[in-house]
C-alpha cells in the first residue's frame, strides 16, 4: 500500500480542519479557473484587434478606400508618379514641334 502524503486525521477536530483546508483550496482553484476563462477571452479579443491593426497597417490608398493623402511618406514615395507619362512627353522635342501630336521620326 502506497504511503499517504498526509496522514489521516485521528480525531473529529482534525478531520474538520482538513475538510476546511480542502474547501479553501477548492475555492481558490475555482477562482483561478474563472480568472483563466476571463484571460482567455481577453487574449482572443486582443488577437482580433491585432489582426485588424496589422491589416490596417498594410493598407494604403491603392488597396483600400482611403484617400491618397492618408498614405505614409514611404507609401507616397513608392507609388508611381501620376504625371509619369506627361512628364516624359514634356521633354520630347518631337511632340513640341508638332503641337502635341507625336510623329515618330523617319528611319
Amino acid at each position: 500500500m502506497p504511503a499517504l502524503a498526509h496522514p489521516l486525521p485521528t480525531t473529529l477536530d482534525e478531520a474538520h480542519q482538513l475538510i476546511v483546508r480542502q474547501q479553501e483550496r477548492i475555492a481558490g482553484l475555482e477562482k483561478q479557473a474563472a480568472r483563466v476563462v476571463v484571460l482567455e477571452q481577453q487574449v482572443e479579443t486582443l488577437q482580433k484587434q491585432l489582426e485588424e491593426l496589422v491589416a490596417k497597417l498594410g493598407s494604403s490608398s491603392r488597396n483600400s478606400s482611403k484617400p491618397p493623402s492618408s498614405d505614409s511618406p514611404e507609401q507616397r514615395a513608392a507609388r508611381p508618379n501620376a504625371r509619369g507619362v506627361a512628364a516624359r512627353m514634356a521633354g520630347n522635342p518631337a511632340i513640341h514641334a508638332t503641337n502635341g501630336r507625336y510623329i515618330p521620326p523617319n528611319k
